[in-house]
C-alpha cells in the first residue's frame, strides 16, 4: 500500500480486520461499512479519513437504527479485494498484515473488541478468518508480545481472549488512537470508565443474586446431580478382610466399620508394643552406661 496515506492505510486494513468489507459492484472495487446509529460518530471519524483518497457518502436508515458508509470505486480497492478476497471469501492478507501498527490494532479493536467488566479481559472476535487464528494469534506474539488464548463461540466462532495482564497492555498500545466516542471500550484504562464499571458489576451481581434466591432449589440440585455424575464409582480391595466392595469416595480404605476398627485395634497393639520394647532397650543402654562409668 505505497500509494495509501499512513492513516488512511491504517484505519483501512484495521477495518477489513474488522466489520468493512470491499465488494466489486462494476468494473473496480468500493469499500463499504455499517454501524448502529450509536456508534454513528465514529463510523463518520472513519469516512472522514477514506474519503481524503477514495471519497464516498454516508447513508443513514433511522427505521433500521443503521448507518452506513460506502466509498466510491477505485482500482486501489480492486488490488486490495484480490489480497483479501481471492477465492471469494474474505481471508487475512499476511503481505497487509506486517504493516498494522497501534492506529490499525485501534480500530481493529473498536470494531470487533469488547471489554468485560468483570473478568477485566479484553475479547476481539474474529468471525470471518475461521481458521487462521493462528496467524492473528502469530501476529499479537511477534509484534507486541501478547499471548491471546483461541476460543470458539457457539457456532464454532472464534475470538482471541486477553488475559488482565495482556488486557492492560493491548489497553495501553491503542489508548492514544480510540475515538473519543469508543472510550467505553478503554475499560479500566481510562478514568472515565470506573464509576461505569462498578455500577455494572453492582447491578450484575444483584441479578445473579435474585436469580439465585428465586432458583435456590433448583440450582443446589443441579450441582448435587453433577457432583454425583463427576464421581466415580471405584472396586477397591479392603486391606483387612480381603473382600471387594464399591465406592465413590476416593478416602474410603476399608469395606466397613469393623474392619476399619479392627485394624486399628492391630495397628494400636503393635505400635504400643514396639513402644515399650524401644523404652525398655533405652533403659537398658542407660543402666549400662551407668555400670560402665562406675567401674
Amino acid at each position: 500500500m505505497n500509494e495509501i496515506p499512513y492513516d488512511v492505510e491504517q484505519v483501512l486494513i484495521g477495518s477489513l480486520l474488522g466489520d468493512g468489507t470491499v465488494y466489486i459492484p462494476d468494473l473496480n472495487a468500493r469499500f463499504s461499512e455499517a454501524h448502529n446509529l450509536d456508534q454513528s460518530d465514529y463510523l463518520i471519524w472513519k469516512a472522514k479519513i477514506l474519503s481524503r483518497l477514495f471519497g464516498g457518502k454516508i447513508y443513514e436508515y433511522p427505521n433500521l437504527n443503521r448507518i452506513e458508509f460506502v466509498s466510491r470505486t477505485s482500482p486501489l480497492l480492486t488490488e486490495i479485494r484480490k489480497r483479501w478476497y481471492p477465492n471469494g471469501k474474505k481471508v487475512v492478507s499476511e503481505m497487509d498484515l506486517k504493516n498494522l501498527d497501534a492506529l490499525g490494532l485501534a480500530v481493529w479493536y473498536q470494531d470487533d473488541g469488547c471489554y468485560n467488566p468483570h473478568g477485566r479481559h479484553c475479547i476481539i472476535a474474529i468471525d470471518d478468518f475461521k481458521g487462521q487464528e493462528h496467524v492473528l494469534k502469530r501476529l499479537f506474539n511477534e509484534r507486541w508480545e501478547l499471548d491471546p488464548i483461541v476460543e470458539f463461540k457457539k457456532g464454532g466462532y472464534p475470538r482471541l481472549r486477553f488475559s488482565v495482564a495482556g488486557s492492560d497492555k493491548l489497553l495501553r498500545i491503542i489508548r492514544n488512537h480510540i475515538h473519543p466516542s469508543m472510550i467505553y471500550k478503554l475499560g479500566h484504562v481510562s478514568e472515565e470508565n470506573l464509576p461505569r464499571i462498578e455500577a455494572i458489576r453492582k447491578r450484575d451481581n444483584n441479578h445473579k443474586l435474585k436469580f439465585y434466591r428465586t432458583n435456590r432449589e433448583k440450582i443446589l440440585e443441579k450441582r448435587r446431580e453433577i457432583r454425583r455424575l463427576k464421581r466415580k464409582t471405584e472396586i477397591r480391595e479392603c486391606p483387612e478382610c480381603h473382600e471387594k466392595f464399591e465406592t465413590v469416595d476416593w478416602r474410603r480404605i476399608y469395606c466397613s466399620m469393623k474392619c476399619y476398627l479392627n485394624h486399628a485395634r492391630v495397628y494400636n497393639c503393635i505400635y504400643q508394643r514396639a513402644r515399650r520394647k524401644a523404652k525398655s532397650q533405652f533403659h537398658q543402654e542407660k543402666s549400662l552406661q551407668k555400670s560402665i562409668s562406675i567401674v
